[in-house]
Formats: structure tokens, C-alpha cells, sequence
């Protein structure tokens, strides 16, 4: 798993959505859709994603401070129901990368009236976690 760091310029996101974030590849597999792994009251994003062999993925291990990297508006609606009473957050896989951030679930219990909140994280692999919170 490797994870970039972006300055993040004025704009408002909700934990669980995503990006389009293009890299220069030369290659047309330049775009892919990635988690913010940052919570919204930091000033930077935070994107991860698991290495493979294809171009976008070989590129984005390869950044270095300075490159160029190209983010559209978030996008999605993987964000919580203000009004629910009750919570589980279920992910798995690589698109537990919001779920397994502390800001980003500090923010999201933050942001809403709840009652309750059951979290299971990597509920399919031998690292099993559950948390109740109150």
C-alpha cells in the first residue's frame, strides 16, 4: 500500500468520498478513482492505494515531491445519514481507506447526534478488529 500527501486548496469534502486523481502515465489508464484518506479539517489530502503492475499504480509509486498530480471534485456519496440512530461502518480491502483513519472517524462521530456505532474493520482477513463505541 502506498499513500501520496497533497496540498489540499480551498475546498469542502465529506469523509467517505472520493477523487478522480490523473497522473501523466503516457498511457490512456492515467485516471482512478481514490478514497480521501484525510479528514476534512486538515489542510491536506491524503490518498492510498495498493501498487500493482498497471501504469497508473506503477506511477503513482514512483511520486516525488514535485510531480504533478491532477484531482477532480470529490465525488460520491459514501457519506453518513445525519439522522441515524444507529451506525455500522462495514469496509474491506483497499476501500477500508477511510474507515481505518482516526481523523476520519473522529469527524464523523463528531459531525452527527449518535447513539451508537458498531465498527468492524478486516472483518474478512486473519487481523480481525471490532470496536463498540458507546
Amino acid at each position: 500500500i502506498k499513500s501520496i500527501k497533497l496540498e489540499k486548496n480551498n475546498f469542502d469534502y465529506k469523509p467517505g468520498q472520493y477523487m478522480m486523481v490523473e497522473l501523466e502515465t503516457g498511457n490512456q489508464d492515467n485516471t482512478h478513482p481514490l478514497s480521501i484518506a484525510s479528514s476534512p479539517t486538515e489542510d491536506f489530502l491524503i490518498f492510498s492505494t495498493k501498487i500493482s503492475e498497471s501504469p497508473f499504480k506503477k506511477k503513482f509509486n514512483e511520486l516525488k515531491i514535485g510531480d504533478n498530480v491532477k484531482v477532480k471534485f470529490p465525488m460520491g456519496i459514501f457519506v453518513l445519514n445525519e439522522n441515524a440512530k444507529n451506525i455500522i461502518l462495514l469496509g474491506g480491502g483497499i476501500g477500508i481507506t477511510p474507515c481505518k483513519q482516526p481523523p476520519v472517524i473522529d469527524w464523523w462521530l463528531s459531525e452527527i447526534n449518535w447513539r451508537s456505532c458498531l465498527m468492524l474493520s478486516d472483518c474478512f482477513s486473519r487481523r480481525t478488529s471490532v470496536s463498540l463505541c458507546n
